[in-house]
């Protein structure tokens, strides 16, 4: 790729906002290194003697005595939610990129196919988002050992009922963000994002934008659009597009947010374990 056209493709991609492994590197020992379980076992036995012996451990001392603290099959599947949360930031910042790339350069003249890839990447995103908090929510119960069973109707409900017993209620109050439901969901832009998703899933898709609607592309299929109303249909979509890009922008700064405070919450939820 020549530097002129490379210029031209920074000025409108849109903004990177993940952030590396931050789940990985702040809640399990060295990333995503492996630890033995002897290794394990011998700082468990470490701290056990220190707290006996009266020592008061700092945090930075303490390190991720959470971490340690799990079984070997605990401890992978918090690595696992820890990496794939953490990728899953990356994969958002991706469909933004490819949707963007998709509706302003590969489909610029074919209303068709420029419906189609906002159709589709719209989707994707709510979808994922989703996704992501359900597996948010999986990752804090595993952290903290809430003993929830993983396919437990009413999964997300139990955590904060065991979050609520345990007296952590600004962990509580972020992941309130993740809800769909209004009362519970402190942050609108999240919840009505994830609210997207069921009518997708389960009922007839409610479209924002008439032109996205089946009718619409069945129209198509039907009849022949002259000129002017197509490429008034492709204006509709461009300006539709940039009102997405800018919301799901708007999500994607928020999630990285979300992600340094639950990592800092869960420290901190950590190290009162600790001194407790």
């Amino acid at each position: 790729m020549e530097e002129p056209e490379m210029q031209e493709i920074e000025q409108w991609m849109p903004p990177q906002y993940s952030k590396g492994p931050l789940y990985t590197r702040g809640l399990t020992d060295k990333g995503i290194e492996e630890v033995s379980e002897e290794s394990s076992q011998i700082i468990r036995e470490m701290i056990a003697a220190c707290e006996e012996s009266g020592i008061d451990l700092q945090p930075e001392e303490v390190g991720c005595r959470r971490y340690y603290e799990l079984d070997e099959v605990q401890r992978k599947e918090l690595v696992s939610y820890c990496m794939e949360l953490d990728f899953w930031h990356e994969d958002l910042d991706f469909l933004l990129f490819e949707m963007d790339t998709s509706v302003r350069y590969f489909h610029q003249d074919r209303l068709d196919l420029k419906r189609l890839a906002v159709i589709y990447h719209t989707d994707n995103f709510y979808f994922r988002l989703h996704a992501y908090r359900e597996k948010a929510f999986k990752l804090v119960s595993v952290f903290l050992g809430l003993g929830i069973p993983d396919r437990h109707l009413q999964f997300n409900d139990k955590v904060f009922e065991k979050l609520k017993e345990r007296g952590l209620s600004e962990l509580s109050k972020l992941l309130s963000a993740l809800s769909s439901d209004s009362k519970l969901s402190n942050d609108p832009i999240w919840s009505e994002a994830i609210a997207r998703r069921n009518p997708l899933a389960h009922r007839l898709a409610k479209r924002d934008s008439g032109i996205l609607k089946s009718d619409e592309r069945i129209y198509d299929h039907i009849y022949v659009r002259g000129d002017t109303e197509k490429k008034d249909k492709i204006t509709d979509l461009n300006l539709y597009h940039i009102i997405k890009v800018e919301e799901f922008g708007r999500i994607c700064e928020r999630l990285s947010s979300f992600r340094d405070e639950v990592v800092l919450a869960l420290r901190v939820c950590e190290i009162i374990t600790d001194t407790s």
